[in-house]
């Protein structure tokens, strides 16, 4: 019925309601649909209020399987049946209830709307009776109340917000108070009502957009606000933590103060309460109860004012209580339930936002993310004490004992480290920031380590930079004292990281800090793991070795030579030692090791002293490298391949992201080690790249009853055997054995694995190439098929672009010079091209472009598809000399050619949003048309009727039908071959049947009328060919 709906609702839109007021036709039209608007919502009513309507199928069909029975036995449709499905259930149902509310918001903001106290002249000129706005601001109210699927409530929200606008405009007072005294029956209803249908759940649901829809049109109509700021008042009451529902209620009823009396005055009633009891669109009782939940109450008061301080539309208004929201927010991290806490974290992240703007990057806070302290306590005074009483309530507390809890901590942090001292900081206020240096310093006293990794980053604003050698001396001194807990240790840490990072990322550095430096390793240098075991923490030793790191990047001279070298002899006694030595249960150790690996390879390469690495460090370094990929911890095998492939990547593949890990290496050490191999030659990564010892471990990791269980050191060991294929031609088995084997894992590993196992796969492919290995036809068609497969729309952008990458790699197969190549196998690879040209990804797209300017059919850069206009082109240069039946036979296919999500669009009809994505660039009638102009110019040139009437060879006819995607039984179950004239034919054939049924009837009218386009393209082709001859 939805579209039914829109139709009369798109109707209705041409008509003047002015004009056709007063008319009885029109008024009783009008009431009809609005009847019928509210049947329907009943009908669909128990699906979108369910509590879970995503996957709610109501099984009362039982009274209405009678009528499909009969009606089945008398008339059988010939229309498909779709499966009843909860997905396609709940489709139709939201659809409805948006178009409900759409039609009835349009309704009341158009329509003339008669009063009670109007005259009988208006109402004669009216379309609507007050009793019908009520029904409709009923209907709406309910359904934002009691809906649960958000599609269906915001569209509620906005034919409630068109109602609501109309209302505060109206000339009448009664119908102009009528948003007042809604808004204080619901805020009653919120606050001491019993017995409603409030979602406390789903973030309140539709309530929020009821407050929103009373507040924000009240604004946009201008004039008097004092709904919105007595809703602001009595909402800001009712969230806060103590039980203050009696000051709610003051500024509940301050709301319809003015309103009743209004209306009393411009009323003939003569009781005030009978106006408001007339009046009210949710119909429960609001009396007072003490068995009322007030955390219920409390949690829907802070949905609702996430709500509005979200809202754009808002903006400056809700400014004034913005100090307010962080105290009432902070406050409920204190709640006694995860629901109210849970509702508190909303409503604080929402007022982070609006006061410090949206969060522009994921790693590192944006300037723009940030504000100093002057400016915001200056715009929020009343947050600077508050803020400083929480600090030091928390500090109190875990003084008093270190494991107790602090909610009420971690938002304080978080809005502490977003600011920054002021270069006016106590001229014009006594609010400073460096009052609250000393207590967030005290923060690393807490047990929970998120604290005090948060602690640390607000610290360093805090502190002056000329202060920081002095702050680091006491760090350091009171790190290295054996009695300190671990936990205030670790905070010390961080923060002593957090400061020496800031120090040291100016562009100069202190003095001070430089000749420090060296002491400080010296005194917390006990912290790494020992000769005799382990006494340490590791996850404080985690926080010592990060930094270590970046003092060996910002002042490795600083500190003596002997010092580093020590650190790398204990890194490496460490790593190397046998795990039987290791505690099973070691806490940290995993994430301490990732670290450790790193800073060792770095030091080891920046120790070396000499511009040319010398073969004992070249020696070193391959047993070092050995022992690590022996490793039984995955998280130092992972870190020794990525070293691994940062040496010996030479940037010739480009990839997208290849970077998905729940183990990610720092960026900056990928840059480290390429800057060091590029200013000493590469002679290490060449040293490596032919290292037996490495090659043989690689090797034997990918083989599969050897491999890793971790997969993510099985993608970065072929990654890394990318870029060194001259080990797989050192196995024992052949190596197109291992090819085949290669192509074979291709189609068994997963999604995050299978791209890194082509791309070993084609760089074995071209070290054969160059190698002189011979390879025989059937690998090479495997090879294509698995390209073939790999260029799909529905694989990864990564596994696209390293086909792209393989074909760069092997262009002499597109050129069809190799022998060991089928013309069948050419035209495939010429396929993968063409599909590749109209890929949805930018970077594929401009890689395979790039083969215009290899092959030599421009000097310059081309646009995708003027490299289709010259790759087609060239593809029929070098097949006419190939095979010319093959060629025609190829561009036959690509002028028929379908995309692939197309082919079983018949099977997912039922399937109401999977259906695969729409790729935007998938311009395959522009492939139609070149291909229909370079085959007219190849008939006109040949042999017209020995190309199309020489019979056709059974894989070759098997390839087009795969190609065209279509179910030609009748040719495909002969027993002999057919040549290209028939199967154009049967093409023609078939496309002019298709066109004899409506395309309302059509399974899929899209692919449809396209296959009529190209075919007939396809028949101007071949007949222009012979006009012209």
């Amino acid at each position: 019925m939805y579209g039914i709906l829109f139709c009369i609702r798109q109707l209705l839109s041409d008509v003047n309601f002015t004009s056709i007021a007063g008319e009885n036709s029109w008024c009783s039209l009008i009431g009809e649909v609005v009847d019928m608007c509210f049947r329907l919502c009943e009908v669909v009513g128990p699906i979108v209020n369910s509590s879970s309507p995503e996957g709610h199928l109501p099984m009362d069909f039982q009274p209405g399987m009678q009528h499909l029975k009969q009606d089945s036995a008398s008339d059988i449709s010939e229309l498909p049946v779709l499966n009843v499905t909860a997905q396609m259930v709940l489709l139709c149902a939201w659809r409805t209830v948006k178009e409900v509310s759409l039609f009835l918001g349009e309704l009341s903001e158009q329509a003339p709307i008669s009063s009670a106290e109007d005259s009988d002249e208006c109402h004669g000129k009216s379309l609507l009776t007050e009793e019908q706005v009520l029904t409709i601001g009923s209907h709406l109210a309910m359904l934002l109340v009691e809906t649960k699927h958000r599609g269906a409530f915001e569209q509620a929200y906005v034919g409630f917000c068109k109602l609501c606008g109309r209302l505060w405009r109206h000339p009448s007072a009664r119908l102009h108070n009528l948003p007042r005294l809604w808004m204080k029956e619901l805020m009653d209803i919120i606050t001491w009502g019993k017995g409603t249908k409030l979602c406390a759940t789903r973030r309140s649901a539709g309530l929020p957009f009821m407050v929103q829809a009373f507040l924000t049109t009240e604004l946009q109509v201008g004039g008097n606000t004092s709904c919105f700021r007595q809703s602001m008042a009595a909402l800001l009451e009712l969230a806060d933590v103590t039980d203050n529902r009696a000051g709610a209620r003051r500024s509940i009823n301050a709301i319809s103060g003015t309103a009743t009396e209004d209306s009393v005055g411009n009323s003939t009633a003569s009781d005030p309460s009978n106006i408001a009891e007339n009046f009210k669109i949710l119909y429960v009782s609001t009396e007072s109860s003490d068995c009322v939940d007030t955390v219920e109450a409390r949690i829907h008061a802070l949905n609702i004012l996430r709500s509005l301080f979200r809202h754009s539309v808002l903006g400056e208004s809700v400014t004034p209580y913005i100090a307010q929201g962080v105290i009432v927010a902070i406050q409920g991290f204190k709640g006694k339930t995860w629901a109210e806490r849970n509702s508190a974290t909303l409503l604080f992240s929402a007022l982070v936002t609006r006061i410090f703007g949206v969060h522009r990057s994921r790693e590192e806070l944006s300037i723009r993310n940030r504000m100093t302290g002057r400016i915001f306590f200056l715009r929020y005074p009343s947050l600077y004490e508050f803020l400083l009483e929480e600090l030091k309530e928390a500090i109190a507390s875990m003084e008093e004992c270190y494991s107790s809890l602090q909610p009420g901590l971690f938002p304080v942090l978080l809005l502490l480290s977003r600011l920054y001292p002021s270069s006016l900081e106590g001229t014009d206020s006594n609010l400073q920031l460096s009052v609250y240096a000393p207590f967030v310093h005290r923060c690393s006293l807490s047990s929970v380590l998120k604290t005090r990794v948060l602690a640390a980053k607000a610290l360093v604003p805090l502190v002056p930079p000329n202060q920081h050698p002095l702050l680091l001396q006491e760090l350091v001194t009171i790190s290295a004292q054996k009695y300190t807990t671990e936990n205030h240790r670790h905070g010390l840490l961080l923060q002593i990281f957090h400061l020496l990072e800031e120090s040291l990322s100016a562009l100069s550095v202190s003095k001070e800090v430089a000749e420090r430096v060296e002491q400080w390793i010296v005194d917390l240098k006990w912290l790494l793991p020992s000769e005799t075991g382990f006494q340490i923490c590791f996850v404080t030793s985690e926080v010592f070795l990060r930094i270590l790191h970046i003092v060996s990047r910002r002042l490795f001279m600083s500190v003596s030579h002997s010092i580093w070298q020590e650190i790398c002899n204990v890194l490496s006694v460490d790593l190397l030692r046998s795990q039987e030595e290791v505690p099973s249960r070691m806490i940290g150790r995993g994430i301490y090791l990732r670290h450790a690996v790193q800073l060792l390879l770095e030091l080891s390469l920046v120790l070396h002293p000499t511009h040319t690495p010398t073969p004992s460090f070249l020696k070193d370094m391959e047993q070092l490298l050995v022992h690590l990929l022996f490793h039984a911890r995955y998280e130092v095998v992972k870190i020794a391949l990525s070293f691994l492939e940062a040496l010996l990547d030479t940037g010739d593949y480009i990839l997208e992201d290849e970077e998905d890990s729940t183990l990610p290496v720092d960026k900056s050490f990928y840059r480290h080690v390429k800057e060091w191999n590029r200013s000493h030659e590469g002679v290490l990564a060449d040293s490596l790249r032919s290292s037996p010892a490495i090659g043989e471990i690689l090797v034997r990791q990918m083989v599969p009853k050897e491999q890793s269980t971790f997969a993510e050191c099985c993608w970065k060991t072929f990654c890394v055997l990318s870029h060194c294929p001259k080990a797989l031609l050192r196995m024992e088995t052949a190596a197109e054995g291992v090819l085949r084997g290669l192509l074979q894992r291709c189609q068994k590993e997963c999604e995050g694995i299978d791209w890194a196992v082509l791309r070993c796969a084609g760089a074995l492919v071209k070290i054969m190439q160059q190698e002189n290995v011979p390879l025989t036809a059937e690998v090479t068609s495997e090879v294509c098929c698995t390209l073939v497969e790999f260029s799909s729309t529905d694989k990864s952008s990564t596994c696209r672009l390293t086909v792209a990458n393989i074909l760069l790699d092997n262009t002499s197969w597109l050129q069809g010079t190799m022998t060991f190549l089928s013309a069948l196998d050419v035209c495939t690879l010429w396929t993968v091209v063409m599909t590749l040209l109209d890929d949805e990804c930018s970077h594929v797209r401009e890689l395979i472009s790039s083969l215009a300017m290899h092959f030599g059919c421009t000097k310059f850069p081309v646009m995708p598809q003027r490299a289709k206009d010259l790759l087609v082109e060239y593809f029929v240069h070098v097949m006419i000399n190939l095979d010319a039946l093959m060629c025609v036979v190829c561009l036959v296919a690509w002028c028929l050619m379908s995309p692939g999500n197309d082919c079983d669009s018949g099977l997912l009809e039922d399937r109401v949003f999977d259906k695969g994505e729409m790729n935007e660039f998938a311009e395959t009638v522009t492939v139609t048309e070149v291909a229909c102009g370079q085959l007219k110019n190849l008939l006109c040139r040949e042999d017209r009727t020995q190309l199309l009437e020489t019979h056709l060879p059974g894989k070759v006819k098997d390839w087009l039908l795969h190609m065209c995607r279509t179910d030609m039984s009748t040719m495909s179950d002969c027993g002999e071959s057919h040549t290209l004239a028939e199967f154009i034919k049967e093409a023609d054939r078939r496309a002019v049947f298709s066109t004899g049924d409506s395309h309302f009837l059509c399974v899929n009218p899209r692919t449809e009328i396209l296959t009529v386009f190209k075919t007939k393209k396809l028949m101007e082709a071949v007949h222009g060919s012979l006009g012209s001859k």
